[in-house]
């Protein structure tokens, strides 16, 4: 169910923000660092879905089908929303399209993993604006 800007949680079926946005301890690297997004979910293999609708116009799939490997990211997309906006989707296990791939607000579009640099399965969702990371939470509440 879209909001009233046409988003939807990225992380179907739980709705915790488990890492939020902005400074933090990193939990790998164990020092103070920008988080350029939010952590959701949590389990292999659950649905990550489109936040809005957009082109598909990056995926980066080394560790396709690993639950973990690899580092940064890890398996990733970026959509563009227009205007600007693109969101980001990271430590994926799965991807589920490609680039050009038009999609609508709520379609899948991965799984979830924890590849890169990862503690655990779930997914880093970032908003960016003109390639600017920003918080993600007010387009997607």
């Amino acid at each position: 169910q879209t909001n009233s800007k046409g988003w939807v949680w990225p992380y179907p079926g739980d709705r915790t923000i488990y890492s939020p946005y902005g400074m933090r301890l990193h939990p790998v690297y164990h020092y103070y660092r920008m988080h350029t997004g939010v952590d959701l979910g949590g389990s292999y293999g659950n649905p990550i879905v489109a936040a809005a609708a957009g082109t598909v116009i990056l995926v980066n799939n080394p560790r396709e089908g690993s639950n973990k490997g690899g580092s940064g990211y890890g398996n990733y997309i970026i959509i563009d929303h227009g205007g600007g906006v693109s969101t980001l989707y990271a430590h994926l296990k799965n991807t589920h399209v490609k680039v050009g791939s038009t999609v609508k607000a709520g379609d899948r579009i991965a799984s979830c993993g924890s590849t890169g640099t990862s503690t655990g399965p779930h997914l880093h969702f970032e908003v960016r604006i003109n390639g600017r990371h920003t918080n993600p939470v007010p387009y997607i509440r």
